[in-house]
């Protein structure tokens, strides 16, 4: 029988406690409470109440509670504040107060009393009666971190609204935009309305929807993707200025900025063209500034985006001309493919040239959009809806908002003939045809109302979510939606007794996060490797990162570390073994370590001096803090600001680097330890100081975190901190880990018999076939090992990556499929962890499918994920050929057999396309990258 953890044995003492409060005759669970104030109008009336010495009741959760023998103070909380309440034995009664001991800290309790004054100023209720409202079970995860972790907040967000005051405030605003809105529109004689979510046809915007079924009527219906056309009819109707807040959903991406379920606004004007739109929405857009902090101003990264005054209104083709430096409109066809293909840009569709022109506008220029500006007059046929621009027949009189990099508004001068309607939906139908499954059906019954007369009109369409994101300076779209689309946890919920996790682990994948593009290498240069065969390196990459000038966890953590280091002396610190190690590796290159304290030994002496922890942001200070604790040398650099790979070596004469806090570039001493990327030296002296370019600061995203050891200090010493410091930022910060190692060198400068620079053993290709043979019995699924293998080797050697790995990888990465199909890929990845294989490849294997639910994260990740399911595509299509050769493939007949899904069934089609849109290469160039591959070994797979 497996022990109880401490969460189940709280679980169970608070279910006893249940028991006994109804032994007592108590109810648990009240049926409603009889407040008389709420805690915000009991703070605001305290002095009036006081002088009247008035008896009040207050309810809420308890958030604190300190008992001292027959006295206690807690602070309950309701959604309007939080207040301090005494209680006293000989005020409640003997029977009264023995309750306390049933009450735990979030237990909801009805307090009434007197106020008072405490002597440190509080105002504070005096208890004389308690009742019991609700008896919580689970007791929040509040120690030390709370909860960080966003898988957590996001499927459970009842307890991230408990523990994250921010998150709260965050809905808070949302619900005051949505509602400034309906107050802006109402203002200005807009009718709000209703339209059908459930619909016969979509439309009303480029999307793939969700398809559902009316068994009433015993037909197909469809989520609808907007509410543009049912609001146009309605202008047929009559209404002449209308609009609709509501859910659209489409069947698409999840991202950063993207969700299935997402909320909308449109309206509409009549009489109006796109001119008085932009003019309507821009006065909206700082209404709701105004109103929410009382300047035409938004935040963004810390600072302030100013959105008063006229915003510019810049067509799209010179946005696009201004940033590539030539006129994209004397640009010829060719000249434009060449653009497409160097940036890596997909288009859909007939692959026009206005296709072509949107394509380069939204890949180069949008990001780029941090004040609020106009993009306006777009090419007409990447605009179904819009009208014709009345000087210029190839363009629309179409417009996009953008503010902070994020477009917040789309919208145009609308169509309002039938005809010119029909060539526009009858275009799209080519689109269709041409590959675009996003575009616009003919929507008839539409094409019918038109007919019926429509006055000139102006529309606009909002995405709330991405408005929101915009005025509370939010990346994710998750955070400012309560309950986003999520996958299903492969485990059931925990039941009772069970503990939450509340940690980011190394191992957490965050569903909808950027990809990470980067792979990080930390080198030691073999002339270091050479003089000091006793250095540890450890590595932590960590991506997506939320750094804030300060937190209450943090301070918790700090202060327990400072509590446990209270005991330390001056002997102590000096003649730690540690900080011994550093001092005599400075002292080897000739630095003086009591003039250029190594940063470990820094630390140590300012809190042995009384000087505590220096206070800079979350993630500067939790590393500090753990970097006291272990008595190691730490650092975190801003990865965006690091060129890869990270090198510890010895300094050139004449080097030189500004250090934080200096105006003027420090001379590096010649042949002294430091770290060093591509462009120059980060980091002075092994960990002694580091540079302004690197710092990292609150508008940091990605850090490279280095943990340093020499001398007496161990590798396991190494992994603990490198591991309870990771763990600590990604749980103050948010984040996941992507990269780790941890670098060692042996008196040869190389590294040690078969293992690799992160001391993984590297597994011969005759053992990993070993494996696979043993294992897998079905010829064709060895040859499609055999396949995988080569297309990942093949990517590899063009992308100056390691060869024999990622060939193990595509070698392995099925080979439990045969022997256990339902624990896939668990068995081999649990093998190649028994192997100490380098983790990078049970990580690829457990992503190499979307059936698994993890996001490819790095580059191998990545080409496992692009090269499995084509590499059977490539196998079914020289089945078919006459000569059952890979030699007559081609890739325009594996494009064709795409198309035809009757064809090879089992082969996952989108996971073909996603894997070159992750890659950044055109699909055909890829198909023709893994057939080149796989018909070099033809021979092998009997093709």
């Amino acid at each position: 029988m497996s022990e109880r953890t401490p969460e189940q044995e709280l679980i169970e003492i608070r279910q006893a406690k249940v028991t006994e409060l109804k032994k007592r005759g108590i109810r648990p669970y009240a049926y409603t409470a009889e407040y008389t104030h709420l805690i915000r109008d009991a703070v605001a009336d305290f002095d009036q109440l006081l002088a009247k010495e008035a008896r009040i009741t207050v309810a809420g959760r308890i958030r604190s509670l300190r008992s001292h023998g027959k006295s206690t103070f807690l602070h309950v909380e309701d959604f309007t504040g939080r207040m301090q309440a005494y209680l006293k034995e000989d005020i409640l009664g003997k029977e009264m107060y023995s309750l306390l001991p049933l009450i735990d800290l979030s237990d909801f309790l009805e307090i009434t009393g007197t106020l008072f004054v405490t002597k440190t100023g509080e105002k504070t209720i005096l208890a004389t009666s308690i009742r019991m409202l609700a008896k919580t079970i689970r007791p929040l995860p509040d120690e030390w971190y709370g909860l960080k972790d966003k898988e957590v907040r996001f499927r459970k967000r009842y307890i991230d609204l408990q523990l994250n005051p921010e998150v709260k405030k965050r809905f808070i605003i949302r619900a005051k935009v949505i509602q400034l809105i309906r107050d802006f529109l109402n203002e200005r004689e807009f009718v709000e309305v209703e339209t059908p979510v459930l619909q016969v046809l979509y439309g009303g915007t480029n999307a793939k929807p969700f398809n559902t079924h009316i068994n009433a009527y015993d037909m197909p219906m469809y989520l609808r993707i907007a509410t543009e056309l049912y609001l146009k009819r309605l202008v047929v109707g009559g209404f002449d200025r209308v609009y609709e807040i509501g859910k659209d959903f489409r069947n698409e991406g999840v991202d950063q900025g993207h969700n299935p379920e997402f909320t909308m606004i449109e309206w509409y004007q009549a009489y109006a063209d796109y001119h008085v739109m932009m003019d309507t929405a821009e006065a909206m857009y700082k209404y709701i500034a105004k109103k929410l902090y009382g300047t035409e101003s938004i935040p963004k990264d810390g600072e302030t985006i100013d959105i008063s005054g006229k915003w510019q209104r810049i067509p799209l083709c010179t946005a696009v001309t201004e940033k590539i430096g030539v006129d994209v409109t004397t640009l010829s066809d060719d000249q434009i493919d060449d653009l497409i293909e160097k940036h890596h840009i997909d288009v859909k569709g007939q692959r026009s040239r206005g296709q072509k022109i949107f394509g380069l506008f939204d890949k180069l220029v949008s990001p780029t959009l941090i004040d609020p500006v106009w993009i306006i007059d777009y090419p007409r046929d990447v605009s179904p809806l819009s009208k014709e621009h009345r000087d210029d027949p190839t363009l629309v009189e179409r417009f996009e908002c953008y503010i902070g990099g994020r477009e917040v508004g789309d919208g145009w001068s609308e169509i309002t003939s039938a005809a010119e309607q029909l060539e526009r939906f009858e275009n799209e139908q080519n689109n269709m045809k041409h590959g675009d499954e996003d575009a616009h059906p003919i929507d008839h019954d539409f094409l019918e109302a038109l007919d019926y007369g429509m006055p000139p009109l102006g529309g606009i369409g909002i995405g709330i979510d991405r408005l929101v994101m915009t005025y509370t300076d939010t990346d994710s779209i998750r955070e400012i939606i309560l309950f986003p689309t999520m996958k299903p946890q492969e485990a059931p919920s925990p039941q009772a007794g069970e503990p939450i996790e509340i940690l980011s682990k190394s191992s957490t994948v965050i569903s909808g996060s950027d990809l990470w593009q980067k792979d990080m290498k930390l080198e030691l240069d073999s002339a270091v490797a050479t003089r000091y065969p006793d250095l540890k390196l450890g590595m932590v990459v960590i991506q997506d990162v939320s750094i804030q000038k300060s937190s209450e966890a943090l301070e918790a953590v700090k202060t327990q570390v400072l509590a446990s280091l209270a005991s330390l002396t001056h002997d102590d610190w000096k003649n730690s073994s540690n900080l011994q190690s550093y001092r005599d590796i400075y002292r080897s290159f000739g630095v003086d370590p009591n003039k250029q304290r190594p940063s470990a030994d820094a630390l140590l002496h300012r809190i042995v001096s009384g000087k505590g922890l220096y206070k800079i942001n979350t993630c500067v200070d939790a590393y500090n803090t753990m970097s006291a604790k272990h008595q190691l040398c730490m650092a975190v650099y801003d990865l965006d600001q690091v060129s890869t790979p990270l090198n510890l070596r010895f300094s050139q004469a004449g080097e030189k680097l500004t250090l934080i806090g200096d105006d003027q570039p420090t001379t590096v001493g010649e042949g002294e330890l430091v770290y060093a990327d591509r462009e120059k030296v980060i980091c002075l002296d092994f960990n002694y100081r580091d540079n302004v370019r690197t710092k990292v600061t609150e508008k940091t995203k990605n850090i490279v975190l280095l943990v340093d050891g020499c001398g007496s200090i161990t590798s396991d010493q190494i992994e603990k901190a490198r591991k309870e410091t990771s763990e600590l930022i990604t749980a103050l910060c948010g984040g996941r880990i992507v990269e780790e190692s941890i670098v060692t060198a042996t008196p040869s400068g190389q590294q040690t018999g078969t293992l690799d620079a992160g001391n993984h053993v590297r597994i011969p290709r005759e053992q990993a076939m070993g494996i696979l043979t043993e294992w897998t019995k079905t010829d064709n699924l060895i040859k499609h090992a055999l396949s995988v293998e080569a297309a990942c080797r093949f990517y590899a050697e063009k992308l100056n990556e390691d060869a024999d790995l990622w060939g193990i990888t595509g070698l392995l990465h099925d080979a439990d499929w045969d022997m256990a199909p339902n624990e896939h890929p668990n068995l081999i990845m649990q093998k190649l962890e028994s192997l100490h294989a380098d983790p990078a490849i049970a990580q690829a294997i457990r992503c190499h499918g979307t059936c698994f639910g993890f996001p490819q994260v790095s580059l191998l990740d990545k080409v496992l994920f692009a090269v499995d399911e084509l590499s059977g595509m490539i196998t079914a299509c020289a089945y078919v050929r006459p000569d059952k050769s890979l030699a007559s493939v081609e890739v325009r007949s594996v494009l064709k057999k795409m198309k035809d899904k009757a064809f090879a069934r089992g082969v996952n089609r989108e996971d073909v396309y996603k894997g070159a849109e992750q890659l950044g290469i055109p699909l055909e160039e890829h198909i023709q990258n893994v057939l080149t591959a796989m018909q070099k070994i033809a021979p092998q797979l009997g093709l």
